[in-house]
């Protein structure tokens, strides 16, 4: 599967998420870890749950999944704009390999993505 064009032009150069404070995180910090084969630890988490508190506990990622839970694509843009400001990157399992789920997840701040389905 292959993104639009224009979801693939907003999210190839993004390396810096600039926060309210105007602080500056980096976004590849999960890719960084595991380019350099070091362990990423992550656990899967809900939208109605406090992200936060997980986001600062040592997590590298929190992955949503709207796959195998009863959730929307679109419920996830409260709880991931919510982890804002900590460690944990905001993981997204869209629910099937299509542009728009994933387009909609990039847009909503998810800064990684798990197609589901994937034959190769």
């Amino acid at each position: 599967m292959r993104l639009n064009k224009g979801c693939r032009k907003s999210y190839a150069s993004v390396k810096f998420h600039v926060l309210g404070n105007g602080e500056s995180t980096y976004m590849n910090a999960v890719k960084d870890l595991l380019k350099s084969g070091q362990t990423v630890v992550g656990t899967a988490g809900s939208i109605y749950g406090d992200m936060t508190i997980l986001g600062d506990s040592g997590f590298d990622f929190l992955m949503f999944d709207t796959q195998h839970t009863p959730v929307e694509i679109k419920q996830l843009n409260p709880a991931i704009q919510s982890m804002r400001g900590v460690k944990a990157a905001p993981i997204v399992r869209v629910s099937s390999n299509r542009d728009d789920l994933i387009c909609f997840a990039l847009d909503a701040g998810a800064r990684g993505i798990v197609a589901p389905m994937i034959n190769t």
